[in-house]
C-alpha cells in the first residue's frame, strides 16, 4: 500500500511540474537542512540528460532542478526533479533518485510560477552545467566549506535574455550556511548569504 502511494505521489509530482511554486512546495517534502545528497546536481543532470537524450533527438536545455526528500522524510527515496526542454517545444519532467534510478515523462508544459520566466524554446547562452561549475568555483574561492546545491532555476528579467537572463542557484553546507548564487548570461556573477532556506 505504501509503495503504491509512493508511486502515485512520484507520478503526480513528475506530471505536475518542475519549478514548483512556494505554495506547492508546502505540500511536498523539502530536502532536510545540513545533509549533503548522495547524488549531486551535476550527477543528476548527467543521468537525466542521458536518459532524455535517448528519447529526444533535438538538443536539450535545462529549465529547473529541485532537490526533494522522499515520502515521510525518507532521504533514501529523495530525488532531483529536473525539467528539460527543446527549441521545438518538447518538455520532459525527469526524476533522478538518490539510488541513481531515472524516470522521464513528457509533459505539455511546465507550471513555472515566476515573475520573469525564461521564454519557451530559447536555449540559454550558458548551460546549467557550465553555470553550476562557475558557481561552485566562486564559492570555493570565497571559503573552504563544502557547498552542495539544492536548486537551480533559469530566469530572465526582461525580453533581453542575453543581458538580463540568469541562473539562480541555492547552495547549502552541513554547517548551515546557505548562499544564493546568480550566474548571468552576460558573464556577471554574484553571491548572497541568506538567513535560512525553507523553500526554493
Amino acid at each position: 500500500m505504501n509503495g503504491m502511494k509512493l508511486n502515485l505521489t512520484r507520478s503526480l509530482l513528475c506530471a505536475v511540474l518542475i519549478s514548483l511554486s512556494a505554495v506547492a512546495l508546502q505540500a511536498v517534502n523539502i530536502w532536510p537542512d545540513k545533509l549533503e545528497p548522495p547524488v549531486s546536481l551535476a550527477e543528476a543532470l548527467h543521468l537525466g540528460r542521458t536518459q532524455v537524450a535517448s528519447l529526444e533527438l533535438d538538443p536539450l536545455y535545462c529549465v529547473n532542478a529541485t532537490l526533494l526528500n522522499g515520502e515521510g522524510g525518507n532521504t533514501d527515496m529523495g530525488y532531483w526533479l529536473i525539467g528539460f526542454s527543446t527549441e521545438l517545444g518538447n518538455n520532459y519532467s525527469t526524476a533522478v533518485r538518490m539510488d541513481g534510478r531515472v524516470s522521464v515523462q513528457k509533459v505539455k508544459e511546465f507550471n513555472i510560477k515566476l515573475d520573469h520566466p525564461w521564454p519557451e524554446t530559447v536555449t540559454p547562452p550558458i548551460s546549467v552545467e557550465s553555470a553550476l561549475s562557475t558557481a561552485v568555483q566562486l564559492l570555493q574561492k570565497q571559503d573552504k566549506k563544502n557547498y552542495y546545491c539544492l536548486n537551480a532555476t533559469l530566469v530572465t528579467g526582461s525580453n533581453d535574455v542575453v543581458r538580463d537572463g540568469m541562473w539562480n542557484f541555492v547552495f547549502q553546507t552541513e554547517s548551515n550556511d546557505p548562499k544564493l548564487v546568480n550566474i548571468r548570461m552576460n558573464g556577471k556573477t554574484s553571491i548572497k548569504s541568506v538567513e535560512r532556506i525553507r523553500r526554493y
